[in-house]
């Protein structure tokens, strides 16, 4: 008996055989998921859902929409300054040399302490002149009494009289000057005389504050309009902000400002309009505003012409808010992870407001629920998968 083999059979055969083994062998491979932890409903569906471990971890934080105070601002940018009073070049009343300076740029001082020495013919020769004027004062004293008394016994005529009372007068206030001009030197002049005249005198701090440039050096030949050093009281630092004309009707006196260095932008002090200058710079066409700073105790790390940016607190809305951490933006659109079950959240777009720091406005808050909890941390790690 013969068996016919029907070959094209057989290949069809086999074939079909080796591909469902190869179909078998794939459907027993798992795929592989990247997150075992994290369930994703589908390729682009908003659903996800996480187990409680996870969820019990520091990676993930939930909260609700609370109400927070949203802040409308100018941002500006400015310097600190001091008042002009506050700021004093030192220099010399007379011609003389610099004869001893022991200070440094920095030096805090106090009003009164000395500064630096000067010496010269001059402040010899004022303090000259007045023990002379001093002596012809008490002379034209005496003689002023005795013509008073005789015009007084109508012994004498009255321009002898008045002419005297002049010569008086005249002596008087020169003396007065010299006195005055002496006292500008800080040397006593009740004390003086020919015997304690200095060739040397001392010039003392017009105010407190610290040195903060010094130009010239010992052995320096000074004049009257040389300045030797400046002097820079803080007590009085403010800013000095510039705004865009655009800005200036929203800026009012007293309102609250933000500032912080551009050299350290984490650490922030609080300020308050102080004044508001009505000169418009055509230049760059802004507005100088004057401000005060409110935390006295933060002066000594700053100084004057240090850089400053600041937000100047326009209007304060309390609106409800997320952090910010919250909201992830995938293009131009924003989203939150939405809780809407036990282990289950959902991605939802929300519409942005204002924004502070760390919140920020949720403009359509009124389409969830109240308590409605939202992934506030961790929130971008899923949807970024």
């Amino acid at each position: 008996m013969k068996i016919k083999l029907n070959l094209p059979a057989l290949t069809v055969f086999f074939l079909s055989l080796f591909m469902s083994s190869i179909s078998c062998s794939d459907s027993k491979t798992p795929s592989p998921n990247p997150n075992p932890n994290m369930e994703i409903e589908g390729q682009n569906s908003p659903y996800i859902s996480l187990d409680s471990s996870q969820l019990n971890t520091q990676e993930f934080q939930l909260a609700p929409i609370t109400i927070q105070n949203i802040n409308s601002y100018v941002h500006a940018v400015g310097t600190l300054a001091v008042p002009p009073e506050n700021q004093e070049e030192v220099s010399v009343f007379f011609e003389g040399n610099l004869s001893e300076i022991y200070l440094l740029p920095g030096t805090q001082v106090n009003k009164g302490d000395v500064l630096f020495w000067v010496k010269g013919p001059a402040y010899i020769e004022i303090q000259e002149a007045f023990l002379e004027s001093k002596e012809s004062l008490e002379v034209a004293k005496k003689e002023f009494e005795r013509i008073q008394t005789l015009y007084t016994e109508k012994l004498l005529s009255e321009k002898e009289f008045t002419a005297q009372r002049a010569a008086y007068k005249i002596e008087n206030t020169r003396f007065k000057g010299l006195q005055k001009n002496l006292s500008l030197l800080n040397i006593n002049t009740a004390e003086l005389t020919a015997e304690t005249i200095k060739s040397e005198v001392p010039i003392r701090a017009p105010q407190s504050g610290y040195v903060t440039s010094i130009t010239k050096t010992k052995g320096a030949f000074l004049r009257p309009s040389d300045v030797v050093l400046t002097l820079t009281n803080t007590a009085e630092l403010h800013l000095e902000i510039k705004i865009f004309e655009e800005d200036y009707a929203k800026v009012a006196l007293n309102q609250n400002i933000l500032f912080w260095l551009q050299s350290n932008a984490e650490e922030k002090h609080l300020g308050k309009v102080h004044l508001i200058n009505k000169r418009l710079e055509e230049e760059d066409r802004t507005i100088e505003i004057h401000g005060d700073i409110e935390d006295k105790n933060i002066r000594e790390k700053l100084a004057p012409g240090m850089y400053i940016e600041c937000d100047i607190i326009t209007e304060t809305l309390a609106a409800p808010a997320l952090p910010t951490e919250a909201i992830v933006t995938i293009d131009t659109k924003h989203y939150v992870l939405q809780k809407i079950a036990e282990n289950q959240f959902k991605k939802t777009e929300v519409a942005l407001g204002k924004r502070t720091s760390t919140y920020v406005e949720i403009l359509n808050a009124d389409e969830f629920e109240k308590n409605t909890q939202f992934i506030t941390k961790g929130g971008f790690l899923l949807l970024a998968e």
